[in-house]
């Protein structure tokens, strides 16, 4: 599945490159605002497996790992 590249600048000064990390930065920034002041990788990836399919809650899941600084950096999450 191809994503349109949809640069975007989200308040916590990340830079969102199209829809898919859109809508996880912005399941993140609903966590942050909830009385639980947080979000869990398995929600996100929940919701985004719901709303785009399967190919995308694998590559949320990357996504999360690698923006939050763990896990490999290598060819493994290259393609998030």
């Amino acid at each position: 599945m191809n994503w349109k590249v949809l640069p975007m600048a989200m308040k916590d000064g990340t830079m969102a490159i199209d829809k898919l990390t859109q809508e996880i930065h912005r399941i993140m920034e609903e966590g942050k605002k909830s009385r639980l002041h947080g979000w869990t990788m398995r929600g996100i990836v929940s919701k985004i497996t719901a709303s785009f399919g399967e190919e995308a809650g694998g590559k949320a899941e990357k996504y999360i790992i690698k923006l939050c600084g763990y896990g490999p950096t290598s060819k493994e999450t290259k393609d998030v």
